[in-house]
């Protein structure tokens, strides 16, 4: 199969990623497409774990025999498996690396809804964005519970549970302390897994820009991806600005 490098050259470039996550030694990333598989890089060789280009669906399978719509989210627990947000068919999968079995571990029942962030925080559950929620999946039940925000209700208040309003939750970062954070818009809110609480630390909804800042003074365009570096800082992907910013969790 080749370097990475080499892929690279044959094919010209990646199509559009949501998704990056490292897994034991290995890294796994979601391209966005229809059609599209996840791939795994170790570390570098691009191999395709799961799914094959040009058959979109969600089949569960082995290796090229599954079927994605649209994963737009990874997550990696302690025994290396994957959770994928597959947000084309508003279902979760799980995928095991070392044979690339493909299984669906919940179906929202509405293959309209957006997933969108897959994360495992520190109480050992999976969290989730469906647009304007963030919902949690029980690992051993598999009951589904919406932690924060109103499907349907949009808005960017801040509270908790139900009392928050969130409006476009693309990706998910966490700690590992017990908070969660994410881009909304063009803000950068958290919540925090033991109380619930939302709170915006970033950005302001009404305001669209690309200025430095602290606090409620930065300005961003359509939050995407985001990662927490484990020093205290969040690097967020500004969509429409097209750059990386960092996020000084000590300031804001």
């Amino acid at each position: 199969m080749g370097s990475l490098t080499e892929w690279i050259g044959r094919t010209g470039c990646f199509r559009p990623c949501l998704g990056l996550v490292v897994a034991i030694g290995s890294c796994s990333q979601k391209p966005t497409a229809e059609s599209t598989p996840a791939v795994f890089v170790n570390p570098t060789v691009l191999e395709v774990l799961a799914g094959a280009p040009g058959g979109p669906g969600n089949i569960d399978g082995v290796g090229a025999g599954a079927r994605f719509l649209g994963p737009a989210g990874l997550s990696v627990d302690n025994a290396g498996h994957l959770f994928i947000a597959d947000s084309g068919g508003g279902l979760l999968r799980r995928a095991v690396p070392a044979t690339g079995e493909v299984t669906t571990v919940a179906d929202l029942m509405d293959p309209f809804v957006f997933l969108a962030g897959a994360i495992l925080a520190t109480d050992g559950q999976l969290y989730f964005a469906s647009s304007n929620t963030i919902r949690r999946f029980d690992l051993a039940s598999r009951a589904i519970t919406t932690v924060a925000g109103v499907d349907g209700v949009y808005g960017w208040a801040d509270g908790v549970g139900a009392a928050a309003t969130l409006s476009s939750v693309w990706s998910l970062a966490t700690d590992g302390l017990g908070v969660i954070y994410f881009g909304d818009g063009n803000t950068v809110r958290r919540y925090e897994v033991a109380s619930g609480q939302v709170t915006t630390i970033a950005g302001d909804w009404r305001e669209i820009g690309s200025e430095d800042g602290v606090g409620a003074n930065a300005r961003f365009a359509s939050l995407h991806g985001i990662a927490y570096d484990g020093s205290g800082n969040l690097y967020v992907a500004d969509g429409f600005n097209a750059t990386i910013r960092r996020v000084e969790l000590s300031t804001g």
